[in-house]
C-alpha cells in the first residue's frame, strides 16, 4: 500500500544501515487513524539525513527507557524529540526577548523552567528526547529527558548535560570513553549502556 519506505542510512562507521520510514501516505494514514495522541508528532521520510543514524539509535533507546517506565508500572503517553522541544522553546523565547525591558538570563531561566529545562553555562540544556509517562494509580504526568551521548562529546558538553538531570545513554563502544570523561570531571552522573 506504499505505507512504509525502506532506505539505507550510514551508521558511525559509515557502513549502510537499512531503515523504514513512513512514506507520505503513511504518515497521514498514521495521522488520521487515531492511534496517536493530537499532540504527538509523526515524520515522514528522512526529516534530517545526515543525523538520521542518531535518530534510528533514538529509536532503540525511546524502547529501552519505555521498556524500563512500563516494568515500574507506567505508561509513556508522548515523546518529543529535541527539534520539536527546540521549535517551542525558541518560539516562547522569540516572543519574550521583544520586551526589551526584562534581563536576558532572567527571560532565559523562566523560559527555560516553563519548559522543564534547565540553564547550565548560561546555555538552555535540550535532551535529545523527552518521554512524558503516567504512572498507576495517580495518572500524574512525569517526564524524563534522556540523551543520548557519543564519542564526539566534549567534556564540558556532557557536564551540562548531566548537571541538568537528563539520563545519559551511550552506545555500548562508547560508554567506557564517556565514563572516563565523567570519571576525570567527578560528574555525580550514570552513564547507561545502550
Amino acid at each position: 500500500q506504499g505505507l512504509v519506505k525502506q532506505t539505507s542510512i550510514m551508521d558511525s562507521d559509515l557502513s549502510p544501515v537499512r531503515a523504514v520510514t513512513l512514506t507520505k501516505e503513511g504518515h497521514r494514514a498514521l495521522s488520521y487513524s487515531r492511534f496517536l495522541r493530537p499532540d504527538q508528532a509523526s515524520y515522514h521520510g528522512l526529516k534530517k539525513p545526515k543525523e538520521a543514524f542518531h535518530d534510528a539509535e533514538l529509536y532503540r533507546l525511546y524502547h529501552k527507557v519505555s521498556d524500563e517506565i512500563e516494568g515500574r508500572g507506567g505508561k509513556v503517553v508522548r515523546v518529543e524529540l529535541d527539534y520539536e522541544i527546540k521549535r517551542d522553546l525558541y518560539a516562547d523565547l522569540a516572543r519574550t526577548w521583544q520586551d526589551k525591558s526584562k534581563c536576558p538570563e532572567t527571560v532565559k531561566e523562566t523560559i527555560a523552567r516553563r519548559h522543564g529545562l534547565k540553564v547550565v553555562n548560561k546555555e538552555i540544556q535540550i535532551p535529545d528526547m523527552r518521554l512524558e509517562y503516567a504512572n498507576d494509580p495517580d495518572m500524574e504526568i512525569h517526564t524524563r529527558d534522556v540523551e543520548l551521548a557519543t564519542e564526539h562529546y566534549r567534556p564540558r558538553g556532557l557536564a551540562a548535560k548531566a548537571s541538568a538531570g537528563f539520563q545519559i545513554y551511550a552506545r555500548r563502544g562508547e560508554a567506557d570513553h564517556l565514563r572516563r570523561i565523567r570519571d576525570e570531571r567527578e560528574l555525580n552522573t550514570v552513564i547507561f549502556s545502550l
